[in-house]
């Protein structure tokens, strides 16, 4: 039945179903039903199960499951303008994603990623929940790093907090966000967070907000953040403060 109803939503333009189908990656356990939630995401642009549909390709539990996983990958692909599967999860995880093609999200779509984002918040704190939540929205593409960007003006600590770490999770992905993480940097509370984000995002104008982070005088927890967050650019010019501070 899961391996119908996989498949049956992907012959639909209903992207509504695309978090509650990101969700069941997270715990779906059958091969098959695998490879019809990243076929069906895959219909709506998103690319979060290529990662299983590549593994399954594999190691999948048969000859047959195995084929059609290979199969699937190679057409999500060739749709997607990528030469090949291993391709196309290489650019998933790159900077490469932000020119994969990008959904334009209904009202519903947008709709979902906000209740979502309150789900982090104070009132309704639930650990599952928010966990659930946390690795949809880290997961939807990098259409939504502007909207999650957008709730670290939320009135809810939780919810700035939870969204800077997302953005953090979502990687280049989130390169959009950039300029609201610099601006995060001001808030004490968040600044942490939002400083290990804008090293995980690639966000090169930055990396001078972030040295300044690591200035002496500044709190220690914001300070060892940049230093993180410094260390996941790359950038040979962030090495000398680096050295400077061990």
């Amino acid at each position: 039945m899961r391996r119908y109803a996989a498949w049956c939503l992907g012959r639909t333009s209903q992207d509504r179903v695309v978090p509650r189908l990101v969700l069941r990656l997270k715990y779906e356990q059958d091969h098959e039903v695998f490879i019809w939630l990243a076929s069906t995401l895959a219909h709506f642009l998103c690319y979060a199960g290529v990662d299983a549909l590549s593994d399954i390709a594999a190691t999948g539990e048969s000859d047959a499951v195995r084929a059609l996983a290979a199969s699937e990958l190679g057409r999500i692909a060739a749709e997607a303008g990528i030469t090949d599967g291993h391709a196309l999860v290489q650019a998933w995880h790159s900077a490469a994603a932000l020119e994969l093609p990008r959904p334009t999200p209904s009202q519903h779509l947008e709709l979902a990623l906000w209740t979502l984002a309150a789900d982090l918040s104070e009132d309704h704190f639930q650990l599952r929940g928010v966990d659930d939540a946390r690795y949809v929205l880290a997961r939807l593409g990098p259409w939504a790093a502007e909207p999650i960007a957008e709730a670290l003006h939320d009135a809810d600590i939780y919810v700035r907090l939870h969204c800077a770490q997302v953005l953090g999770r979502m990687g280049p992905h989130a390169r959009a966000a950039g300029p609201t993480l610099v601006g995060a940097l001001g808030e004490p509370r968040v600044a942490p967070a939002a400083a290990e984000a804008l090293g995980a995002v690639g966000y090169s104008p930055a990396l001078a907000p972030l040295l300044a982070c690591t200035e002496p005088g500044r709190e220690h927890e914001l300070r060892v953040a940049a230093v993180r967050g410094l260390g996941r650019t790359h950038d040979p010019a962030a090495a000398p403060r680096v050295r400077a501070i061990f």
